[in-house]
């Protein structure tokens, strides 16, 4: 959904299915509904599921880069109306001024003097542009730097909303930036693994058992069921216990000792000749 809120700042006639969505948005005016913060946003209550969605989700982004409640400095110029409907933008724009952030400098609204001299606009442009400085100063984070947001990662999404039509790689660069905020913690399953098992795992060597059954095997059962064992995904009869106390811990094989992932899939005396003989044929086969 992020990257299809990317995707709705490709130009009109560039992606079919975009231009119907915006279309629900108005399309002339879709990149100020999306950059303009929720409190002052118009509302739309007849969108697409999926249309309404990619709002969603892409809120949610603005929210991480300091534009919940006001608006982000990359946002269009024109995204303003939503403060000022009346305000008469299109001398601005005609002269290039696209974004909010090409009128500020180091935190402050450039002076008139200096905007004038820059896009060459009529002194009547004074009106404006007293009208554009009030809405800055109060509905603009003037902290947020416009291509270096916080956290850094996200960056390189607000950079691509502005770089022209992206048909391929959208959700990868979506998944890039984010991937980059995570905290680097250990897994969870990580660690229950090695409080049942009473070892202590490297990295590496639980980054070789995540990665191991892909060099393996090509089969994709395969490699789910492997992957949902490492990760813990199955209900064990204690992890069950622990939802539902009236249910028994015990291990439904052999009736005597608690159910954790370990003796499930190991200890259990019920599974113990299965391993053995899958070690004799290991052996027999080295």
């Amino acid at each position: 959904m992020l990257a299809s809120g990317i995707l709705m700042h490709s130009e009109q006639g560039i992606i079919q299915w975009v231009d119907m969505e915006r279309a629900q948005l108005d399309k002339n005016a879709t990149l100020d509904f999306l950059w303009t913060p929720r409190k002052h946003r118009p509302n739309k209550p007849n969108l697409y599921p999926t249309t309404a969605l990619t709002v969603h989700i892409w809120s949610k982004f603005l929210d991480t880069v300091g534009a919940k409640e006001t608006f982000h400095p990359n946002a269009p110029l024109t995204a303003l109306r939503a403060i000022s409907p009346d305000i008469r933008l299109q001398t601005w724009v005609h002269a290039g001024i696209r974004h909010i952030h090409q009128l500020m400098q180091s935190q402050e609204v450039m002076t008139f003097t200096d905007i004038q001299q820059k896009w060459e606009l009529p002194a009547n442009a004074i009106f404006t542009y007293l009208q554009l400085k009030g809405i800055i100063n109060t509905h603009v984070n003037r902290q947020q730097q416009p291509l270096s947001p916080s956290p850094p990662s996200t960056k390189a999404i607000i950079e691509r909303c502005w770089k022209g039509p992206m048909k391929k790689k959208s959700i990868s660069l979506c998944y890039k930036a984010w991937d980059g905020t995570l905290p680097n913690t250990t897994p969870h399953c990580k660690t229950m693994w090695e409080t049942e098992c009473t070892i202590q795992l490297t990295d590496d060597e639980w980054i070789h058992a995540l990665n191991a059954i892909s060099n393996w095997t090509k089969c994709y059962t395969h490699i789910e069921a492997h992957r949902k064992l490492l990760y813990r995904w199955h209900l064990t009869p204690y992890t069950f216990h622990k939802i539902y106390p009236n249910s028994s811990p015990l291990c439904w094989r052999c009736l005597a000792e608690i159910g954790t992932h370990k003796h499930i899939w190991w200890s259990c005396p019920n599974i113990q000749p299965l391993w053995v003989e899958v070690q004799n044929t290991l052996s027999a086969l080295n």
